[in-house]
């Protein structure tokens, strides 16, 4: 079986389309472009709804990646830089392989 990770992704989307309620969505692979139609970022999974009158966009991004061993912390860093630049309510970080110790902090 390839490990390219869509597996995983498919997964965890399926788990959270199932737990959330009524009214929120759960996208797969959703792709950004600039305003000029350039390509600038690629989200694993997107879920997006709302909670009374607040409007929640949230970051799912899986990692499936055994060779390389468990996830970095830069992997963690770099997701924070996304959750910044593209004003996520929460990231959630999945990988097959745990996280590091500098990672878990």
């Amino acid at each position: 079986m390839s490990r390219d990770g869509k597996t995983l992704e498919a997964l965890v989307a399926f788990v959270e389309s199932v737990l959330l309620p009524n009214g929120f969505t759960v996208d797969t692979n959703d792709k950004v472009h600039s305003d000029d139609g350039i390509p600038i970022a690629e989200f694993d999974i997107r879920v997006h709804g709302k909670v009374g009158s607040t409007a929640i966009d949230w970051l799912i991004e899986c990692r499936d990646r055994p060779s390389t061993g468990p996830a970095p912390a830069s992997w963690i860093e770099q997701l924070v830089g996304r959750r910044d630049r593209f004003r996520f309510n929460k990231v959630t970080a999945v990988s097959t392989t745990g996280f590091t110790s500098g990672a878990e902090q």
